[in-house]
């Protein structure tokens, strides 16, 4: 075996990836912001009310679960229902029991503590992102149809979480190899086609002006600064009278991202710029950064995890990619 730097080891094989701990620490980082960034978010003062998280009508008050416990279906909105009769009782206990799990989770994978505890928060952030996902995404709204697109952050950030600490959970003989880095490309390649499959399905609603315009007019009404809002607003106008161009064109770029995926490691560098462009364009446009300038935000929706999973899987190279350039290194001395 042959070492390269201090931590790489590099297979003598044909096809054995070179060991970087670059990939493995960039998701173990990406995340632990992600985790700190929702329990800062949670420590604001209406996510302590009550009512917030109550059964209300719209028109009274904004409430995050009352909303997702409408879109959700079956056993989901049971959990939802559920989560709304913690919250509806001890409204602080329940929150700072969320803050405290996510600061865990965010220390655990930020601060050099030992592998052992890095794999508990990968185990926490599995176990955690699917009880978010259940108890405060609803699922997503699964198994119903209407009104689900990526562009609103469909399935969830608290699902693609999940993905992540499923592959921070791969052995690093997994990292060695880009194992683990391709997991999270396939994923990412499944959740995509899927969400480009629901985007021109009729039944999902997404060719009828009023539900597509929707998708992006709620997110230019939210409290931000009109330099974000103007341009999601213009789009929006833009799109109630071309709803069978615009869906179009979105279709497109979501398929073109997923296909791009597939082929992640071989595909030009402006293509992969290209996908960076257009998950942050969705996360701004869609997802308004997840609402985080309203102060009732919860997290910064999917566009960072989706963002931080796509990079996360671009950073590995094969032994054999190495041993070119080092000869192609030596030939130009």
């Amino acid at each position: 075996m042959v070492r390269v730097g201090a931590n790489a080891p590099v297979g003598g094989d044909k096809g054995v990836a070179v060991y970087n701990n670059s990939a493995f620490r960039t998701l173990r980082i990406g995340m632990g912001v992600l985790w700190l960034l929702d329990a800062l978010l949670q420590l604001q003062p209406g996510m302590f009310d009550k009512a917030f998280y109550g059964n209300l009508p719209a028109s009274t008050m904004p409430s995050l679960l009352q909303t997702v416990r409408e879109s959700a279906v079956g056993p989901a909105a049971s959990a939802v229902q559920f989560t709304q009769s913690l919250y509806s009782h001890t409204p602080v206990v329940v929150n700072l029991f969320v803050i405290v799990i996510q600061l865990i989770l965010a220390a655990l994978l930020l601060l050099p503590v030992g592998r052992g505890w890095v794999r508990a928060a990968a185990v926490g952030t599995v176990v955690w992102g699917l009880a978010v996902w259940l108890f405060g995404e609803g699922l997503a709204g699964l198994p119903a149809l209407g009104d689900m697109t990526f562009y609103s952050g469909f399935p969830g950030s608290a699902f693609f979480y999940t993905v992540a600490g499923v592959a921070l959970l791969f052995p690093q003989t997994a990292w060695q190899t880009g194992r683990a880095q391709r997991t999270a490309q396939y994923a990412l390649v499944v959740i995509l086609g899927a969400c480009a499959l629901l985007q021109v399905l009729p039944e999902n609603l997404q060719w009828h002006a009023d539900s597509l315009m929707n998708v992006f007019a709620n997110s230019g009404f939210q409290r931000q600064p009109a330099l974000l809002s103007n341009p999601v607003m213009a789009f929006s106008l833009w799109i109630s009278g071309h709803a069978i161009l615009a869906n179009t064109i979105l279709s497109a770029a979501l398929a073109g991202a997923t296909i791009a995926l597939l082929f992640w490691r071989s595909v030009p560098r402006l293509v992969r710029i290209a996908v960076y462009v257009w998950v942050f364009l969705s996360w701004w446009f869609g997802m308004d950064f997840g609402y985080i300038f309203s102060g009732l935000s919860t997290d910064p929706n999917s566009g960072p995890a989706v963002g931080l999973l796509a990079f996360t899987a671009s950073m590995w190279k094969s032994a054999s990619d190495k041993t070119g350039a080092l000869r192609h290194d030596r030939l130009q001395r």
